[in-house]
This record gives C-alpha cells, structure tokens and sequence, in this order.
C-alpha cells in the first residue's frame, strides 16, 4: 500500500482535468472498462516516485521484512519482503569496536546477525545480547558489544571467531560474510506528522510523472474546451518544484544518513 493516494496527485494537475478525461477514456477504449484509466497511470507513477526516493534516501517508507540470511523453505512476500546481498566484512573497521550500518532506515528491530562464508558454511551467530540496546535506529546503525553472553564466550566459535575476525583475520575484507535480518520503515507513514513534508514531495514527483505520461499518450498540440490551464502552465510550475524536491532529497540525506567512517 502506497503511503498517498492517486487523488492527492490528481489534485496537483487539476486544471488538466479535460485532459485526463481524455486519457481515461482512451485507455479504457484500448484496456476495456474494467481498466483503472487515469488512476491506473497515476499509481504506477506513485509507485515510481516512492521507488526513487526509497533508494535515494536509502530508506523504507512502509514497514519492511529484510532478510539477507534466507533460511529453507523461506518465501519472498510470505516470511519476509525484500531481499538483500550480505554485507561485507570490513576488519579494519572492526579493530576496536565493530559498528554495521545497514542499507535500508530506521530500524524497526533487528532479529538475526550472523557470519557465514556461505548457505552450507555457518561461522556464528551474534547473541541478542551483544546487540540489543546498541542500534541507533534513525540511522541504521548497529554497534556489536562482545559481552559474557552464556555459551557464546566459551564456544571456539564465540569470542574466539571473534577475536580472529576483528584482530587476526588475515585478510582486510571478506566479501558478503555479514548477514543481518531486520525490518525497516515506519510505523504510521500514512499519519505520521513527521513524514507531512516527504509526503508532499512525494505527491509533486508523482504528478510530474504522470503528467509527462498524459503529455504523451494525447496528440500533439491537443486543445481541449474547459481546460483551465494548459499543459505549459502546469509544467512549469510543477518543474519548478522539482527543484524543491530535489532539494528536500539532499536536505534529508544529510539530517539522517550517518557520516562515512574514516579509517586512520
């Protein structure tokens, strides 16, 4: 479920009313009746605009099962949503105090963290212990602590493995090692005062989608009597909020993505 609706779109190129008039009418000639028309048009620009600036601001908008360890039998849709690569292993970045930052934000919870060189060769699974408490959610980040966690410091694949990963690993990075399951996104993005301002930038760029679809899909130099602006007016002023959008996208990577890591 999109986090805005087709009439908070449709309301930003009102004065095109005609003309999208024409274009449901054209597509549910072509589709048949049963087709959504213009509405149709605008939900898959909902979902293109929701798609850029989920991956621009590395974010979920909606809550999100993340799995990048996929146990037997596990089925996309059904245990979890997205699929994800394993992260890398940075053991330069793990000498004093080992910090993961995810891909996707904020956190919602975190419910496995494991090493594995692959699916048949498990290396260990982290104790909740050892990273409860210890994730900055807005920021995706999750800091490792290798606390006295029962079994887990005695096991030669406990602190040992550890102590080798972070200390005596002979190699700087291993590749797709780290596999962490999450879930992200937010509780109420529908409701949530916080997101009002995404939530408009969001309507705005999938209004300019929509409109350069309805720009294409009629003849060119089509003129429509009851048209209260024309396809100019509209776009120039939607362009013109392109540039906020923009904008907005930089502002809020900066607020909420967390500063590289810098390794002296």
């Amino acid at each position: 479920m999109a986090i805005i609706t087709a009439a908070e779109v449709k309301r930003r190129i009102i004065g095109l009313k005609p003309y999208l008039d024409q274009v449901d009418a054209l597509l549910k000639a072509e589709e048949g009746e049963q087709s959504p028309g213009v509405v149709g048009l605008i939900d898959e620009n909902i979902a293109a605009a929701t798609a850029r600036f989920e991956r621009e601001l590395e974010t979920c908008l909606e809550a999100t099962v993340i799995h990048q360890d996929i146990a037997d039998g596990e089925v996309q849709g059904v245990d979890y949503d997205l699929r994800e690569p394993a992260l890398d292993w940075d053991r330069k970045a793990s000498v004093s105090l080992l910090q993961i930052k995810l891909r996707r934000r904020p956190v919602i919870s975190v419910e496995s963290i494991a090493l594995k060189l692959s699916d048949d060769y498990p290396l260990f699974t982290f104790p909740p212990g050892w990273y409860e408490g210890h994730v900055q959610f807005n920021l995706g980040v999750i800091s490792i602590v290798p606390v006295p966690v029962g079994d887990a410091m005695l096991s030669s694949t406990g602190q040992v493995m550890y102590q080798w990963l972070t200390g005596r690993m002979p190699y700087p990075v291993m590749p797709q090692l780290l596999r962490v399951n999450y879930t992200a996104g937010y509780a109420d993005p529908v409701n949530d005062p916080q997101l009002a301002e995404l939530r408009r930038h969001l309507a705005n760029d999938a209004a300019l989608k929509t409109l350069a679809d309805v720009r294409d899909l009629l003849p060119s130099n089509v003129s429509i009597d009851g048209a209260s602006e024309g396809f100019d007016t509209v776009q120039q002023r939607l362009e013109a909020r392109q540039a906020e959008i923009d904008e907005f996208l930089t502002g809020w990577r900066e607020r909420q993505q967390p500063a590289p890591l810098i390794i002296i």
